[in-house]
């Protein structure tokens, strides 16, 4: 029995195939990039936009990698609030791999792991910060410099 050739009245057939962003480059025409809101707001070429992107990706992609870690230990404590918590850190995590608005990254830097952080000091938390302490907070320290360079200080 044939297999009917359904392709041309398929649903998705019909949908438009997504596309990578442009490069960096060309979305941003520019000599120089605004980036900051605080005392170290610069302007980056788009070179420096462009390897600040790099490094961005290999910090988000270590983050996820410790993240599911510290997500794994969580659930085989059995403390739901705490799974809720590394959720909430890093749902938004792959969505700003190669991203180019600058916004996200500092939602992410200034609210969503902020939020994390203050979780973390409530009663009771001690395990948890203990795995904050072992597993993000060296990458944090080491991204920092290039987050306040590209999302500037909070506000």
């Amino acid at each position: 029995m044939a297999i009917p050739d359904t392709t041309q009245n398929s649903k998705l057939a019909s949908r438009p195939v997504h596309q990578a962003p442009p490069p960096l480059d060309e979305r941003f025409s520019d000599a120089a990039i605004p980036t900051g809101n605080g005392p170290l707001h610069t302007e980056l070429t788009v070179s420096q936009a462009a390897e600040d992107l790099a490094s961005l990706n290999a910090f988000y992609g270590e983050f996820l990698s410790h993240g599911f870690l510290v997500l794994k230990q969580a659930i085989h404590a059995g403390d739901m609030e705490w799974v809720t918590a590394e959720i909430e850190l890093l749902h938004n995590v792959p969505s700003l791999l190669n991203e180019p608005n600058i916004e996200r990254h500092r939602y992410f830097w200034h609210a969503e792991r902020q939020t994390y952080l203050n979780w973390l000091t409530y009663a009771g938390k001690e395990f948890p910060l203990s795995r904050m302490q072992i597993y993000y907070q060296p990458l944090w320290s080491e991204v920092e410099p290039i987050m306040v360079r590209i999302v500037g200080n909070a506000v």
